[in-house]
């Protein structure tokens, strides 16, 4: 990036942060990582807060089947909210009482009171695996796994179809703009894109061949992934194509998560945190009280941004 690209770049998050109650640049650069205490030392893979309060988080099975945990006051205190015969590696809630979780066994189940209960969707097939979850509305929502699967609901879950990805390479994270609009990526570079609710998925060139694990959409039309061997890519929407950027670091990179379209986090193996001001042109790499490998992260707010990982790591970013 030049020098003017920049300054410009600076003076618009230094204009944005000074708007009523956003935080200013000093106060994003002063957020501190903690450890949350919760009552497992079960590798979590998933996260997901419906609001400033609510929040989920979901893992492996071990002594207690699968894990399920929650929060009703903003991650102050963790519960053991369910258990679940199957590791489970995504959720997704779009409010307070409406959820899905997605895992292993080709598991996909829902829960319509903020997780006390869950409901199997689909029959459970032992050579599936289910990676990524993302819902639009109550209805609309779509599923990826391992071999390229894909697959679409209309009726909140309760069936499910099969969409042609075109690939066989494992499908990582999926996130839709709305009922039409979407992205999908995977290993081995894999990006597939559809403008028309996934009856066709296109794939599109990216600069890797690095599996893509983490996907984040930024406010419709920002889009960032991440990957193995520290690799970070940005959409241009101007160029039609991915970009990728410089980390800084050889370390997996499992999920990244943006608050706007300059300020984010990417996190990964041995505890690794990034922290971007400007769009993803530059990253610094934040201290974490943790060396575990971090799967997942959850952006909530300014003071509250989120990463699991395994042996029951819970960390939250605030001043």
């Amino acid at each position: 990036m030049s020098r003017g690209a920049g300054a410009l770049a600076w003076l618009l998050l230094a204009s944005a942060c000074q708007q009523s109650g956003s935080p200013t640049v000093d106060e994003l650069r002063s957020g501190a990582w903690r450890v949350q205490p919760v009552p497992s030392q079960q590798d979590l893979f998933g996260i997901s807060f419906a609001d400033e309060h609510h929040g989920w988080a979901v893992g492996d099975i071990r002594q207690i089947e699968g894990l399920i945990l929650y929060t009703l006051n903003g991650g102050t205190s963790w519960s053991a909210v369910a258990a679940t015969t199957e590791l489970l590696s995504d959720v997704q809630f779009l409010d307070p009482q409406i959820g899905w979780a997605v895992g292993y066994a080709g598991r996909i189940q829902g829960t319509e009171n903020g997780g006390r209960s869950w409901f199997i969707q689909r029959e459970e097939h032992p050579e599936e695996t289910f990676n990524g979850v993302c819902f639009v509305n109550r209805e609309l929502g779509w599923v990826v796994g391992a071999g390229g699967q894909i697959l679409h609901t209309l009726d909140g879950g309760m069936t499910w179809q099969v969409q042609a990805s075109g690939t066989s390479d494992d499908l990582w994270k999926i996130r839709m703009v709305d009922g039409l609009r979407g992205w999908v990526v995977g290993e081995a570079g894999t990006a597939l894109r559809t403008a028309d609710g996934g009856r066709t998925w296109i794939r599109v060139t990216t600069p890797t061949r690095e599996a893509l694990i983490g996907l984040a959409l930024v406010d419709t039309s920002g889009l960032f992934a991440c990957g193995s061997g520290g690799v970070i890519l940005k959409f241009e929407h101007e160029r039609n194509g991915w970009r990728q950027l410089r980390s800084g670091v050889s370390d997996n990179l499992n999920a990244i998560g943006f608050l706007s379209p300059l300020v984010g986090w990417a996190a990964g193996s041995r505890g690794t945190i990034l922290f971007t001001l400007d769009g993803g042109e530059h990253w610094s790499l934040e201290a974490v009280p943790t060396t575990s490998d971090l799967t997942a992260i959850a952006v909530a707010g300014p003071e509250r941004v989120w990463a699991v990982g395994r042996s029951g790591t819970v960390l939250r970013r605030s001043r």
